[in-house]
């Protein structure tokens, strides 16, 4: 199956949502889903959906692209969700942006880690199998938005690490098994993009 990948920098700390990443995911969703309903001319001819850890992040996606498709009289088979509300569904088509791919332990082995830090660590350490729906929700395309370097660098990091060895062998196998393959279709960096 296709896979598109825009590389952006780490998502930021502390907020669940990256306006670049919102972005891009808006410009790759409108492309795709006026491109679905001009070929047709009646009837979009697949189902696009956005997806994101975070509600924020795909909604206002949804909402926007919404809007515009409705102000150019286009129709559309378009679903925005979060990839928690997906389980059990997909689309033709998936705009998926990562949440955070960094963890508080990942960021200085000497760092003390407190409750409140859990917060704001990426939920893909507590419940690894979110990638894992997140990266098969398509039948035709993905459109992957993120740093999945990171996101790799980190799950191996963490390996070591009892309550998080689990998640991240399951997390760094799959971002490497998709590097490595874009690496070899010499794809590695489709699309790069500096904040």
């Amino acid at each position: 199956v296709p896979i598109l990948v825009f590389n952006t920098k780490k998502f930021p700390p502390g907020d669940t949502y990256d306006p670049l990443r919102a972005k891009i995911a808006f410009i790759s969703s409108l492309y795709l889903s006026l491109l679905s309903s001009i070929a047709s001319g009646e009837r979009p001819l697949y189902k696009v959906g956005v997806t994101a850890p975070y509600s924020d992040l795909s909604y206002s996606v949804g909402y926007s692209l919404k809007k515009v498709m409705a102000g150019v009289g286009y129709k559309t088979n378009f679903i925005a969700t979060t990839v928690q509300a997906i389980i059990g569904g997909e689309a033709d088509v998936i705009v998926t942006m990562l949440g955070k791919e960094w963890s508080p332990i990942s960021l200085s082995y000497s760092y003390p880690i407190t409750s409140y830090d859990i917060y704001y660590e990426t939920m893909y350490f507590r419940e690894h199998q979110i990638l894992n729906v997140q990266l098969s929700r398509h039948r035709l395309l993905i459109v992957l938005i993120g740093d999945n370097h990171l996101l790799e660098k980190t799950a191996k990091s963490l390996e070591k690490y009892r309550s998080y060895a689990k998640a991240g062998q399951c997390i760094s196998r799959t971002m490497e098994i998709i590097n490595n393959t874009l690496h070899q279709r010499k794809y590695s960096l489709i699309a790069r993009t500096a904040i």
